[in-house]
């Protein structure tokens, strides 16, 4: 986690099972923006997240979370280690998460667990 984070500070680890195994889950900040990484005991990368400033993201994903978020409060976009994006966005009170290709297909959830 430390090498992934380069010179970021780790602002916070959590230990959690996932799939059967026993992951670290860290977050730092780069720019202002949120970074994520999970890693096995052994130090194996499962997944890296990092928050993109909106302009970053393929103007196909950004149209598309628009379209389909229209009533977002506020939205951000996280570039996934699967090479997709995940629009987070505020609707009516309530977070939503939708994951799509950088083609601008929608893909699914992330399988996180979080609300869709």
């Amino acid at each position: 986690l430390k090498r992934l984070a380069g010179d970021a500070r780790i602002e916070r680890i959590e230990r959690e099972r996932e799939r059967g195994r026993e992951v670290y889950e860290a977050t730092w900040h780069v720019n202002g923006l949120v970074r994520e990484a999970a890693v096995t005991a052994r130090g194996e990368v499962v997944e890296i997240e990092e928050e993109i400033e909106s302009a970053n993201v393929p103007t196909l994903v950004r149209a598309a979370a628009i379209a389909r978020l229209p009533n977002a409060q506020s939205m951000k976009f996280i570039k996934l280690q699967s090479g997709n994006y995940e629009a987070e966005a505020i609707v009516d009170g309530r977070e939503k998460e939708i994951t799509f290709a950088p083609d601008g297909r929608e893909v699914g959830d992330d399988g996180d667990g979080d609300d869709d």
